[in-house]
């Protein structure tokens, strides 16, 4: 079986992953307090042109973000009912 990451490092010399995620996302109108997790919902056109940046800038790695100290963002904002996925609650 395939290892994708194995795979594109023998590739290269060296990989190159994005960057300055959380401050892109100011740039293009996320507001201090608000949850940038929920941005890959409310604003996923943007989170794929940030991406897409970053692989015309020749990143071969794309991670999401994670910037944010103590609880998720989400469940700080009073947004915990719209987190999904694995650790996802469904307190507000």
């Amino acid at each position: 079986m395939s290892n994708r990451f194995l795979d594109l490092l023998a590739s290269r010399p060296c990989l190159l992953a994005d960057g300055a995620t959380g401050t892109n996302l100011f740039k293009v109108g996320l507001q201090a307090g608000d949850a940038s997790e929920l941005w890959n919902v409310d604003h996923p056109e943007r989170i794929r042109a940030l991406h897409q940046r970053f692989v015309e800038a020749g990143a071969a790695i794309i991670h999401n973000w994670a910037d944010q100290p103590g609880a998720p963002a989400p469940l700080r904002c009073g947004a915990g009912s719209r987190q999904r996925g694995r650790g996802a609650s469904n307190r507000s």
